[in-house]
């Protein structure tokens, strides 16, 4: 190895062999060999990738990562670096691991550096993909003929599959992607965050979990100094699930490494480490489930299809019941798909139908405490509803699914009722869709649709009304300049102003 290290720094820095002093190898990492060198009176850091670490990182994306990162002056200066080996010639830092610090006293740092990381608008051209790199490293296991027995790895990976949307129901952004406290430097100047090897856009708490590889406590001590408040119990469940995907990543990890004989060469038991993280991924996911519980059970009342429960079945389906956030114009429900119940706990959604030739219309609005009984067909496995469901705002819901619903549906008496009597008045505002297309001119449908939005100034395209209503643009734009000729509306460049709101109840009103 020394003379590995002499040939390639030598030949880097174009200087003698002799000139190249190996002053030590630090501790840490399970992937890679770094030494700290000292050419003609400067310190550098030489990382030499171990044994078959390249599986795990792509160096290109790497290097590319690195140089993304460099304005943000988090990391320290990079000279060079070898894409198809993985060697690479860095500033060494003067200063102390801050594992050899006390963490405490420097979480208001830690916290700094990832919002800065987290609050660029730097991206990516990567996301660090969870579940993609949990398959990829599943297969490297099972690829070199592990013939151990994997059912608890399995059954782990199938909970953290069935929860995963409520993982990455966020905006991804720039994350270190193994911000462990063993990768910050505590410098003279200010402390750094080193070894970008799986940078990549992904939520930010998941880097918060990663700061609690060694102690889990430092990641719940840093959550709240990063957010500037108390944590919810959403947050503090996603904390514990993306550091239970974090076990249940390096347990196949370690198990490679054992594979390919790193235990016995390194004298390092990747066997036994890596049965510890499978017994701490099961703890993790499930403590995760508990907090959202917690909440859960808490919340869950103030919404009618919860109420009708009794204490022992609330709190069964409080069990089953997770919260995803839906940004604006996002999709949750479409034709042909079962999504499970959805019940609205903040925001507004538009369910519609789309014609074979791609015309739409409204048949209601779900808002603040609806159930979306549209979707409840799926559970009892007759053909879905050819409908979609859309976001018109960023959004809240809790989710059910159908598996799990239709187990307390066949149980309930009064949650079969519920859902009967939502279905009805869902049902109720369909039919009332088809009496206004049938039966109500289109000058009366349009002076409805811009009174029922209640606004003085009214930001929607003409094709976007037309959507809604069921019409062409064609025939909204021509109804639209009739009532401004009129004088009833004014028409700009996306907003329609509401000027005789009086006249446009007289059209609607009109027999």
């Amino acid at each position: 190895m020394v003379e590995l290290i002499k040939n390639e720094v030598s030949k880097i820095l174009k200087v003698k062999e002799e000139d190249v002093n190996i002053l030590e190898k630090l501790k840490g990492g399970m992937s890679n060999h770094m030494y700290v060198i000292e050419v003609n009176g400067l310190k550098y850091t030489f990382r030499i990738p171990g044994k078959k670490a390249n599986n795990f990182v792509d160096r290109e994306k790497e290097l590319e990562n690195i140089k993304l990162v460099e304005k943000l002056e988090v990391n320290n200066e990079m000279y060079y670096f070898d894409e198809v080996v993985g060697y690479k010639l860095s500033k060494y830092v003067e200063g102390e691991c801050l594992i050899e610090k006390k963490v405490e006293d420097y979480l208001v740092d830690v916290s700094e550096i990832l919002r800065k990381v987290h609050n660029s608008e730097l991206r990516s051209k990567y996301d660090y993909d969870c579940m993609g790199r949990l398959s990829k490293y599943e297969k490297l296991v099972t690829d070199k003929g592990y013939i151990g027995k994997r059912e608890k790895y399995y059954e782990l990976k199938k909970k953290l599959e069935s929860d995963f949307s409520f993982l990455q129901n966020g905006n991804l952004v720039l994350c270190h992607g193994d911000s462990q406290v063993s990768n910050f430097v505590v410098g003279e100047d200010k402390l750094y965050l080193l070894d970008w090897e799986f940078c990549g856009n992904n939520d930010p708490i998941y880097d918060i979990a990663c700061f609690g590889n060694v102690d889990f406590e430092d990641a719940l001590k840093l959550l709240p100094i990063y957010l500037g408040r108390e944590p919810n119990a959403i947050e503090i469940s996603k904390l514990n699930y993306f550091r239970g995907f974090q076990c249940l990543q390096w347990h196949n990890v370690a198990l490679y490494k054992d594979l390919i004989g790193l235990s016995e060469e390194l004298s390092v038991p990747f066997l036994e480490i890596s049965e510890g993280y499978l017994v701490k991924a099961e703890k993790f996911l499930e403590d995760a489930r508990i907090k959202m519980n917690i909440e859960n059970e808490k919340d869950l009342l103030e919404f009618e299809i919860f109420k009708v429960l009794g204490p022992d079945m609330l709190e069964k389906m409080s069990n089953v019941v997770y919260t995803q956030t839906i940004e604006a114009e996002e999709l949750i429900y479409s034709s042909n798909v079962c999504k499970g119940i959805l019940i609205i706990k903040e925001g507004k959604f538009r369910v519609y139908m789309v014609s074979e030739t791609g015309r739409e219309i409204t048949l209601f609005y779900a808002e603040k405490g609806d159930t979306l009984a549209l979707a409840m067909n799926c559970m009892s496995g007759s053909m879905p509803i050819s409908v979609h469901v859309k976001a018109i705002q960023d959004s809240i819901i809790y989710k059910i699914d159908n598996d799990e619903f239709l187990r307390f549906h066949r149980s309930s008496f009064e949650l079969q009722k519920f859902i009967i009597e939502n279905m009805t008045k869902n049902m109720n505002e369909v039919m009332w869709v088809i009496e206004q297309v049938a039966f109500n001119s289109i000058d009366k449908r349009v002076a409805g649709y811009l009174l029922d939005l209640d606004q003085n100034i009214i930001y929607k395209t003409h094709k976007e009304i037309g959507n809604e209503l069921g019409t062409a643009r064609e025939v909204v734009s021509r109804m639209l300049k009739y009532f401004e000729q009129l004088g009833h509306i004014e028409i700009t460049r996306g907003k329609i102003y509401i000027k005789e709101k009086e006249e446009l109840e007289k059209i609607v009103r009109h027999m």
